[in-house]
């Protein structure tokens, strides 16, 4: 009897886990050089936002994003100069569950994206989390970059701060510490019968 239900108990445990183990993925390269084609493969259910955002500010502008996608494997040029600190953003459209990448650091590679291509790079915060008052232009003359007028900065419902609990990095892992305490809680109330 005890060894029933403790195998009971078990299956549903791995039931309610299931779901949040798969509900939403990031894949990244560990290592991505400047003027890198970085493959991305995120995954979750419904329709996705996908962001690369600066490491400095995770509620600023995001250098690219993608918005109501579904799942799969994204390329994205990283046309940033060495040195370069990024954070990459998942989230479900429907749900707003997320997550959130390490801080990756540009490494050193291929200057041919950024030499006399004409185009612009995006410049990193100051340490205020402000960008440089003299944004850069680009080499060849053409017009300026015009500002955005999308007002959803990058991700929806990011708040504006990056150290909430509600937007921490590790908010999945939270999820899954909470799953794990409700089964073992059953774990342990079923061994009290």
């Amino acid at each position: 009897m005890m060894a029933t239900l403790l195998s009971t108990t078990l299956l549903a445990s791995v039931a309610l886990l299931a779901p949040v183990a798969n509900a939403i993925h990031l894949n990244l390269p560990k290592t991505i050089a400047q003027c890198d084609k970085v493959d991305i493969d995120a995954g979750g259910k419904g329709l996705l936002n996908v962001a690369v955002l600066h490491a400095e500010d995770e509620c600023g502008e995001p250098i690219k994003e993608w918005t109501k996608i579904k799942s799969a494997e994204l390329h994205w040029d990283a046309k940033l100069p060495v040195g370069t600190k990024l954070v990459f953003l998942v989230e479900e459209n429907d749900t707003e569950a997320e997550q959130w990448s390490e801080p990756i650091t540009i490494a050193a590679g291929s200057t041919a994206c950024l030499e006399g291509s004409g185009t612009s790079t995006i410049p990193a915060p100051t340490a205020n989390g402000l960008l440089p008052s003299n944004p850069s232009t680009p080499s060849t003359g053409g017009s300026p970059i015009p500002p955005s007028t999308d007002d959803s900065n990058g991700a929806a419902n990011v708040a504006t701060d990056p150290n909430s609990e509600e937007n921490a990095p590790n908010s999945a892992a939270s999820t899954r510490s909470s799953v794990l305490a409700v089964a073992g809680a059953l774990v342990f109330a079923a061994l009290q019968l």
